[in-house]
């Protein structure tokens, strides 16, 4: 995600229910200088993320997807914004 600002957001929660057949998959984020969020995981995501106005996080899921699956895997990310926090009109963006 990218905060394009003007405020930072802090507390955000970024949930991502992995497709069933990923469940097993693991996770890692990075975020930039002064921008916070969990190092890694495994299966879903439900991070409390902090992204400095101008700054990102950056999740990489990883995993081998069974064999014998089938048909499409749909992916979504839903970011919340901390509380408090005012929809600015630069929201996070997933990149």
């Amino acid at each position: 995600m990218t905060n394009g600002g003007p405020s930072d957001a802090v507390g955000a929660n970024l949930t991502d229910p992995l497709p069933a057949p990923l469940a097993g998959f693991t996770w890692t984020c990075e975020a930039s200088t002064g921008s916070s969020c969990t190092a890694s995981g495994t299966g879903t995501i439900n991070d409390t993320i902090t992204v400095l106005s101008g700054g990102t996080v950056t999740y990489t899921i990883s995993g081998t997807v069974p064999s014998g699956t089938t048909g499409d895997l749909t992916n979504t990310a839903t970011l919340t914004p901390g509380s408090g926090e005012n929809r600015n009109p630069e929201p996070l963006r997933a990149r």
